[in-house]
């Protein structure tokens, strides 16, 4: 090997090593969440829930994906395109995302923010169909990692 082809694979490996990057990260969560369900503007039910969330988060790649296991939560993401608009306002403190979808004279709206210190969580979401009827569903809770690589049993 030539002394030339030594010193630029080196340089560049000292390169490659300088260049900041962005960590990304992938949670399992288990949240603890109280949940209050309103149609048209009345309390239809209250609901206390545990579920896993599967949090994706590829920042240098613009990619944030909050996608609850539970039927009563909504998912979110940065994926946008169609009828989908994302708005994400995450930083180092939390990740704090919201989608708007409108198709057909209705629209759905969803938020999720999850402070990454607290551990805590909030969401909001409506939907709001093409003949007025509104269903709302707002909650609040509590997040702990589960570690994928560590077995309980």
């Amino acid at each position: 090997m030539k002394l030339s082809s030594l010193v630029r694979g080196s340089v560049l490996c000292v390169a490659l090593i300088c260049l900041p990057s962005q960590a990304s990260t992938e949670l399992t969560l288990v949240c603890d969440v109280k949940t209050r369900v309103e149609y048209n503007g009345r309390l239809d039910k209250t609901l206390d829930i545990s579920t896993r969330i599967e949090l994706i988060d590829f920042p240098s790649q613009g990619f944030l994906s909050i996608i609850p296991d539970s039927d009563d939560l909504p998912s979110v993401s940065t994926r946008a395109g169609g009828d989908r608009e994302v708005v994400n306002h995450s930083n180092q403190e939390k990740w704090h995302l919201r989608n708007r979808i409108s198709r057909d004279n209705s629209v759905v709206e969803n938020e999720f923010i999850i402070d990454r210190y607290a551990g805590t969580l909030s969401f909001n979401g409506t939907f709001q169909s093409s003949r007025g009827n509104t269903i709302s569903r707002v909650g609040f809770g509590s997040c702990r990692r589960v570690a994928k690589n560590q077995k309980k049993f």
